[in-house]
C-alpha cells in the first residue's frame, strides 16, 4: 500500500535540494534510523539519514514523525531510492516529502558573514571557556568510563591525533593529510574510534577559528579544510557511516549536540556543561565518548597555542 509522509525538518547540503534527480539505494536500517546512499552528479556518494522524531539532528538527515517511521514500509537493503524535487521516492512507491521544510546545511555559525551576532550569543574573548572545558572534559571522561581521555579506545593513534590538532591550529595541510591518513578507520564499530576523535577535533577547531582565537583569517582555515576534503580519500578505508561524518566535519557541519557544546565554549550561550557532555556521550556505543576524547586533545592544543599571549587560571569560574 502506497503511503506519503511529510518530513518535520531536514539538514541537507544544497545538492540534495536541487530539482535534478539523484539515484541511490537503501544502505542500512536500524531501530530508529534508515541510511540512504545517494549518488551525486560528481560521482561522490552521500549518505542521508532518515530519522524517527528526534530532538537533535545530524548532518545530512531528514526527521519524520515516529509513527510515520514505524509505519514506513521500506523495501529491503539495496533497493532503489530516488531523490527528486525535494521528495524521497522508494521503489515500492512510498514517498517522503521533504520540500517545504526550512532547509539548512547544518553548518556551525558563530556570527553572520559580516561578523554580526544577531540572535547568536556574543563571542567570548580568548580563551573563553576553554580552560573550564579542559578540566571538565577530563573529569567527565573519568566519571563516564573510568578512563582519562588519553586512555580511551583511540589507543596508539593519540600522537597522530595530537599532530592532526596541531595541523589545524597552524594551517599545515601536509601534516593534516598525513595525520588523518594514519588515523582513518582505526578502531571498531559503525564509526571507528579515531574517526570519531577527529570529528571532535574538527568541531572544536571550527569554533576556535570562527571565534577568532587563532592568528590567521578564518577564510584561510576554510580553504585548507576544503583542500583536505578534496585530497583525503575515505572510500574503502572506513565505514560508510563514518565516511559521511568525516566529510561533513571537513565541511564544518556537525550534530546539534556538538554545535551546542561549541557555542557554550566560545560564546556566552547559557547552557549547563555537564548536561551537554552527557548528551554527546550518549551517542552510539562509544562514538560520543571518542568525540569528547578528540575534543580534549583539541582543547589542550588550543590552550597551548594561546598560552604565549593569553595566560589562564584553571581555577577561574568561566561558567
Amino acid at each position: 500500500m502506497e503511503k506519503t509522509i511529510h518530513a518535520i525538518k531536514a539538514n541537507l547540503i544544497k545538492e540534495l535540494w536541487r530539482p535534478e534527480t539523484l539515484t541511490g539505494i537503501i544502505h542500512s536500517r536500524f531501530r530508529s534510523v534508515i541510511n540512504i546512499r545517494l549518488d551525486k552528479k560528481d560521482g561522490a556518494k552521500r549518505l542521508v539519514t532518515l530519522m524517527a522524531c528526534s530532538r537533535y539532528m545530524v548532518p545530512d538527515s531528514i526527521v519524520i514523525d515516529e509513527k510515520d517511521f514505524n509505519e514506513l514500509s521500506v523495501p529491503d537493503t539495496g533497493s532503489r531510492v530516488i531523490m527528486r524535487d525535494g521528495r524521497l521516492i522508494f521503489s515500492n512507491g512510498m514517498v517522503c516529502i521533504v520540500e517545504g521544510c526550512n532547509p539548512h546545511e547544518g553548518k556551525l555559525k558563530l556570527a553572520d558573514s559580516e561578523g554580526n551576532q544577531g540572535n547568536t550569543p556574543g563571542i567570548l574573548y580568548a580563551p573563553g571557556r576553554l580552560p573550564l572545558l579542559d578540566t571538565k572534559l577530563s573529569d567527565f571522561l573519568t566519571f563516564r568510563c573510568g578512563l582519562q581521555a588519553s586512555q580511551t579506545s583511540i589507543g596508539n593513534r593519540k600522537k597522530q591525533l595530537e599532530a592532526f590538532a596541531g595541523a589545524l591550529a597552524s594551517i599545515n595541510i601536509t601534516q593534516a593529510v598525513h595525520s588523518m591518513n594514519e588515523c582513518i578507520g582505526y578502531g571498531m564499530g559503525l564509526t571507528p574510534s579515531a574517526d570519531d576523535a577527529m570529528v571532535g577535533i574538527m568541531a572544536l577547531f571550527e569554533g576556535a577559528w570562527q571565534a577568532g582565537y587563532l592568528t590567521a583569517e578564518y577564510e584561510a582555515y576554510k580553504e585548507m579544510m576544503n583542500k583536505l576534503s578534496r585530497t583525503i580519500k575515505l572510500e574503502g578505508r572506513t565505514t560508510d557511516v563514518s565516511m559521511k561524518y568525516l566529510y561533513c566535519a571537513m565541511e564544518g557541519r556537525f550534530s546539534d549536540y556538538l554545535t551546542e557544546l561549541i557555542r557554550w565554549t566560545f560564546t556566552d550561550c547559557d547552557k549547563e556543561l555537564w548536561s551537554l557532555l552527557l548528551d554527546i556521550s550518549g551517542v552510539g556505543a562509544s562514538s560520543g565518548t571518542d568525540m569528547l576524547a578528540g575534543m580534549g586533545i583539541a582543547c589542550k592544543r588550543l590552550l597551548k597555542a594561546l598560552a604565549i599571549t593569553v595566560p589562564y587560571d584553571r581555577e577561574e569560574d568561566y561558567s
